[in-house]
Parts: C-alpha cells; structure tokens; sequence
C-alpha cells in the first residue's frame, strides 16, 4: 500500500521538467514571433509615411523613425535598429539617392546601385523605391530552447505616391538638388520680402492720408484764437443778415 502511494510522486518528478520546459520555450518563441511581427509593422509604416511625401530630408525620416515607439511597445525601442534607403529607378538600373540608419549601419551611399526585386524594378521604372528596414537582437528571458541571440529583420518596400523630381537626401540630411516645382505648379513669390509693397497704392494712400492729417493739426494749433472770433462772427452775422436783411416771406 505504501508503494503505490509514492507512484504519483514518481510520476509528478517525471512530467514536471518536461512541462516546464515546454512552458518557457513557449514563452520564449512567443516573444520572438511578437518581436519580428511588430518589426514589419514599423518598416511597413516607415517605408509608407516616407513613400506619400514629395520632399524629404533626413531629420524628417528620423522623425518619422520615432513614430515606432508605439509600435514597438512594450518592447524597447532603442534597442530597434531601423535603416532607410531611397532608389532611384530608371530604365532597369537602379541608383540610390539617399540613405540613412537608426542604430544601424548604412548598407549604401549616393549614387551606388541597389539590389532591388525585379518585378520591383519592373513596376518602379521611372519611378522611385523606398526601402525600410527595421531590426532587433532578440535574446531569450529563459535560453530553454535556444540560448544565443537571435537577429530579427523585416524590410518593407514602396513606390513614391506623386511624380516627384530629385527624390532623397544628401549625407548632410539636405534634399538632393533643392525643391523644384511640379509641372502644373507655380512657384509663389512674397511680395513682403521683394519690396513690392512699396507701389501698393493702399500703401499711398496712407502716407497721404498722414499728411493731410498733419496739416490740419498745425493749422488748428496755430489759428485757435481766430477761429473762436470767426465761430462767433458766423453765428451772429449769419442770423442778424437773415433776420434784418434777407425776405423770409412775410414782408416781401
């Protein structure tokens, strides 16, 4: 009776180590596909927010780097290496015509080719690809079913939105050749800072109103006395005249 009153402790100490192995290795792989999955949705997100604008610099893509803390959430995100390069395509070559990299190295530099898919080049010709990539070292919290650290990598591609003109960024951050205006567009010029504004007739006008001003001001100050007589002198010749000697209708 005894013996058998041990068996299921036997048993216990038998599946225990086997339960909790599987247990943390579960823990474990679940973190690296949680990981790698948000790591798509940054470069996804990058590569789009990137891809929509007509002019862009580097301290914009970093900016727009930033906008994976959420994502990456409740991971840490500086431990996110996150890489962006801007091809040019045109007639099945590829030249890159802008690179930059959070915690990361830059794979490129301007002016190099770039490795692109090739219906990727097929679809793009003309156009411009942006190219996002976003990495993690992930090590696992319990090492039970693989204890070194792994190198998570998604990478997202997209077509620029609008026909835009010198699409990307020198190595200072700066745009490649400047903004040019889109067919179609005009270029709008302040006249504020041209000088313009001094033919503004509005503008004459208010000089001459100040000047009219001004002259009525001195004149008033400088005839005060005269013009109390005068008031006084309309007053009592303009009715003495009209009573004694104007036709008012009774007398005519």
């Amino acid at each position: 009776m005894g013996d058998q009153k041990g068996i299921a402790a036997v048993e216990f100490a038998l599946i225990v180590p086997v339960l909790m192995l599987t247990y943390l290795g579960a823990t474990d792989v679940t973190q690296g596909l949680a990981i790698d999955r948000k790591l798509g949705q940054v470069a996804s997100t990058v590569s789009d927010l990137v891809a929509q604008e007509d002019g862009i610099t580097s301290d914009q893509v970093h900016a727009f780097f930033e906008s994976g803390i959420a994502i990456m959430r409740p991971f840490d995100f500086e431990r996110t290496k996150l890489r962006l390069t801007i091809i040019e395509v045109e007639g099945g070559s590829t030249t890159v015509t802008g690179a930059t990299a959070r915690n990361w190295e830059i794979e490129a530099s301007n002016g190099e080719t770039y490795e692109l898919p090739s219906n990727m080049e097929a679809l793009a010709d003309g156009r411009y690809v942006v190219v996002a990539e976003a990495g993690y070292d992930y090590t696992p919290l319990f090492g039970t079913v693989f204890d070194s650290t792994l190198s998570l990598q998604q990478r997202s591609l997209h077509t620029t939105r609008k026909d835009v003109v010198d699409f990307g960024f020198s190595p200072d951050g700066s745009p490649v050749s400047g903004a040019e205006p889109l067919e179609g567009e005009e270029e709008v010029v302040d006249e504020t800072e041209t000088g313009e504004t001094g033919d503004d007739g509005s503008t004459g006008e208010d000089e001459g109103s100040s000047g009219d001003d001004t002259g009525s001001s001195d004149s008033g100050d400088s005839t005060d006395d005269d013009d109390d007589d005068d008031s006084s002198g309309g007053w009592g010749g303009g009715w003495g005249g009209g009573w004694g000697g104007g036709c008012w209708g009774w007398g005519c």
